[in-house]
């Protein structure tokens, strides 16, 4: 299956950074995240957008009676370019969040479309079309009582995902469906975590899952911004929350610069029209936010992803280091 030609990206090159990325999709193709797992060594990766097999503007696409197959696809991202994008599953609306949203899709390295690992997340009418899914069989992750879920990032070999409801936060989740999610930072009541971002500060000795440091994106109405928690050996605390004044946002991707030590990090904010691809250093709580593109009218970014986009000249340099870099960003009509 093949997606609709506008879903051709758009290059473009911001001050300081070899390439940006802006992934262009048809809301009913790809809802509400993109996702992204990059291979370090050869400057190559994949993006996962998960959505809905339908016409362009199709009302209520997520409904019953519109009966569209949830669907993931994906596309290849090899220095410079991002290519080859295509469906790689779909499942049946009545099996897959049922009268619902699919919000968001993950999965893994294989350039085997057919065995790749490959995990969603959204919320369904009933709780058994709902929550953490492995895509390919359609099997719900073990979850207890979170099904309306958000996203699914693979972070350092590990599976996690958001959660605005039931214990709301950050779970590590089992991708052999096996143990059932649990909480890896509980963000507390009356909060709305979308899309994170983890790192180990190696100045810190003490991590959890490999990770001391995370960045939460969040909409809710009292605590929006990206918030920033640590990690101290025993317990998650907030540090601070970035943001702009009365900003909401959803998508986010971020790198860590070695040499600094500081994080630079990219986020879609969440106004319904208009909205905006975002970039900020972590120099402290008042560092300051740059615009880097706004969506045209009639589309919204959603999800933002990083992968490698090595120079030739630099790629040993990089083997090592993070350096060069590519952001997808989803954009949804």
């Amino acid at each position: 299956m093949t997606p609709p030609a506008d879903q051709a990206p758009d290059q473009w090159q911001p001050p300081g950074e070899p390439f940006l990325y802006l992934f262009v999709e048809d809301v009913d193709r790809a809802h509400a995240d993109l996702a992204a797992k990059g291979l370090p060594y050869v400057g190559t990766g994949y993006a996962y957008s998960a959505g809905y097999d339908a016409p362009n503007v199709t009302a209520n696409v997520n409904s019953s009676g519109t009966n569209a197959n949830r669907s993931v696809g994906r596309v290849d991202v090899a220095f410079e370019s991002v290519t080859n994008a295509r469906v790689i599953q779909t499942q049946p609306q009545a099996a897959a969040y049922n009268n619902n949203n699919i919000r968001g899709a993950n999965g893994g390295d294989s350039s085997d479309d057919l065995t790749v690992a490959l995990f969603t997340a959204g919320t369904g009418s009933t709780g058994a079309t709902a929550g953490w899914r492995d895509f390919r069989t359609n099997t719900q992750l073990p979850s207890g009582t979170l099904t309306n879920v958000r996203t699914v990032e693979a972070l350092g070999g590990r599976l996690f995902g958001s959660t605005g409801s039931g214990t709301i936060g950050i779970y590590l989740l089992d991708p052999l469906g096996v143990n059932p999610a649990s909480l890896y930072i509980g963000t507390g009541s009356g909060r709305s975590p979308y899309e994170f971002a983890l790192f180990n500060d190696t100045t810190n000795p003490a991590v959890s899952e490999g990770f001391n440091v995370a960045y939460i994106a969040d909409d809710s109405t009292n605590y929006r911004g990206i918030q920033k928690w640590t990690f101290d050996g025993s317990a998650w605390t907030q540090a601070y929350t970035l943001g702009e004044a009365g900003v909401a946002y959803r998508g986010l991707a971020g790198q860590l610069d070695p040499l600094t030590g500081l994080v630079t990090l990219f986020a879609t904010t969440g106004e319904t029209s208009g909205n905006r691809l975002v970039q900020v250093t972590d120099t402290g709580p008042s560092a300051s936010f740059t615009t880097l593109a706004t969506a045209p009218s009639g589309y919204i970014f959603r999800g933002a992803a990083l992968a490698p986009v090595p120079e030739p000249g630099t790629l040993a340099l990089l083997l090592g280091a993070a350096g060069a870099i590519g952001v997808l960003v989803f954009r949804r009509k």
